[in-house]
């Protein structure tokens, strides 16, 4: 069974997610877990961190599958929707 990883941003003051965006499969995640290691994690059924990095993020993006979110791409929702300002989160199988 395929792991897809999602960075989800959240806009808090108007109470929407902002942008979901795929990053991968199961590598990606491994990448994840190596990158953010427990702090902000949670599992319940799906694994996931919170108050993440954009730097983190786009760590984890490279080496990127064709259609999933680029480090380039990345970057540029971290200057659309800056944290702390905007939460974001690292959602595997979402």
């Amino acid at each position: 069974m395929a792991a897809d990883v999602w960075f989800l941003i959240f806009d808090p003051q108007a109470e929407a997610m902002v942008c979901e965006r795929w990053l991968g499969e199961r590598a990606v995640r491994d990448r994840a877990r190596l990158r953010l290691g427990m702090a902000g994690h949670a599992s319940s059924g799906t694994e996931y961190w919170s108050d993440v990095d954009p730097a983190h993020v786009v760590a984890i993006a490279e080496g990127y599958f064709d259609e999933a979110a680029t480090p380039d791409e990345v970057r540029e929702h971290a200057r659309r929707f800056p944290s702390p300002r905007f939460w974001w989160f690292v959602v595997d199988s979402f």
